[in-house]
């Protein structure tokens, strides 16, 4: 009788274990991704404050012009009060300068608004992983 108990308990112990370690890549894949949210904001948080330099550049100055990485050319400046913004789908549209600042401003606040959810649900995979953890010290 003692035996199938222990094989029971085997099962368990096994169970628990193949549960832990699919927590534990969840956890490690969220955290890449909560990584990569990261490094998002900061890329839009350098192009806001690009844009807020670029706008102080006079019309007619020369600039570079960024054809491919590090690639670049020379050029005039024509108006710099407005941008052209690829909307996707080989779609463009030109806007002022602060309207594209604020749809970088919204896109970082709905990336941050990301990042807090992930990181409440990393917390509660943890507490989890934490348990299963505690469970099997217990069984050992």
């Amino acid at each position: 009788m003692k035996q199938s108990v222990s094989i029971g308990n085997k099962k368990v112990i096994e169970q628990r274990y193949l549960q832990l370690q699919m927590l534990a890549e969840h956890i490690k894949q969220m955290q890449l991704q909560l990584q990569q949210l990261d490094a998002q904001v900061g890329e839009l948080t350098q192009t806001h404050q690009a844009l807020s330099e670029f706008a102080e550049v006079e019309q007619g100055s020369d600039i570079l012009v960024a054809l491919a990485g590090g690639i670049f050319t020379k050029a005039k400046l024509g108006d710099s009060k407005e941008i052209i913004v690829n909307i996707g789908g080989r779609t463009a549209i030109t806007k002022t300068i602060p309207a594209v600042q604020d749809m970088l401003s919204e896109q970082i606040s709905e990336i941050r608004k990301a990042e807090v959810e992930m990181t409440k649900q990393l917390q509660t995979l943890a507490v989890q992983a934490e348990q299963i953890q505690e469970e099997l010290a217990s069984m050992a």
